[in-house]
């Protein structure tokens, strides 16, 4: 199986930085991605289903 390479920018870099990496990105071929993936989700507002009363 081939992996694909990524490149994730930091949610705080600068929008200049990103507009460079996205440009760096495509001229290499790799696949940018915005934002990291969460690999946890959240906890839910309501835990017990209060909605359901």
């Amino acid at each position: 199986m081939q992996h694909a390479t990524t490149l994730h920018a930091h949610p705080a870099c600068d929008e200049f930085r990103v507009y460079e990496l996205r440009r760096a990105a495509r001229i290499a071929g790799i696949r940018y991605i915005p934002a990291k993936p969460r690999l946890i989700k959240p906890a839910p507002s309501r835990p017990f289903g209060g909605d359901a009363a």
